[in-house]
């Protein structure tokens, strides 16, 4: 098809190239045949989203590898909403790719929509793994949202039991509120999660506060 036509330009209606097609690919020789070919692993669609952000929505960890080739992918790249490749990999749990990314110099803290971090997604989807993988690689505990929101408040709003036991191991703060004022106790309160309020309550929360 490439003896044929050499047109790699071509965009679907979301302004997708072969690139993105060939990311999202389950091998990675379809990537290779068109970097040999001088097609930009960079190029983005109408919602600024590069072939690598596709790659880890799609869980293709050779492909990640080989868009992690020198001077080929824009690792720190944002999307229309503020999402990098590393927060595609969590949002659906991926570890493979976010392994590749992490290696490659991802940021591991790197703000996403609503200034989330990679931690606070992975902690409210309780994936234990990926959230011990982020801890271990230097994801902040302490880090918050744009509305005061810790990992700890997404895990207990979830009711990821795991998730919290895990963060608050690692110096998550129980004793401090978001900026609607609610604490992680409150949470575990309003959304009835009798286990995580006990943890949170052993973790030395005051069952007083208001």
């Amino acid at each position: 098809m490439i003896s044929l036509k050499d047109d790699f330009n071509t965009k679907d209606t979301k302004g997708r190239k072969l690139v993105h097609y060939a990311a999202c690919s389950s091998s990675p020789q379809n990537i290779r045949v068109l970097m040999k070919n001088g097609v930009d692993t960079r190029d983005i669609d109408l919602l600024k989203k590069t072939p690598l952000m596709y790659a880890c929505e799609a869980g293709r960890e050779e492909v990640v590898q080989v868009l992690m080739e020198p001077s080929k992918s824009n690792i720190e790249g944002k999307d229309n909403f503020g999402n990098c490749a590393i927060h595609y990999a969590v949002k659906h749990q991926h570890l493979g790719c976010l392994r590749r990314l992490i290696e490659a110099g991802a940021d591991v803290n790197r703000l996403g929509p609503n200034g989330k971090t990679p931690l606070h997604i992975s902690a409210g989807l309780n994936n234990v793994e990926i959230t011990k993988f982020l801890i271990e690689h230097g994801a902040k505990t302490t880090s918050k949202d744009k509305f005061g929101r810790s990992a700890l408040i997404f895990a207990v709003m979830n009711g990821s039991l795991q998730c919290a036991s895990i963060l608050l191991s690692h110096g998550a703060p129980f004793d401090q509120p978001d900026r609607s004022n609610n604490y992680p106790l409150h949470y575990a309160c309003a959304y009835g999660y009798v286990e995580m309020i006990e943890l949170l309550m052993e973790a030395g929360c005051d069952p007083n506060v208001t």
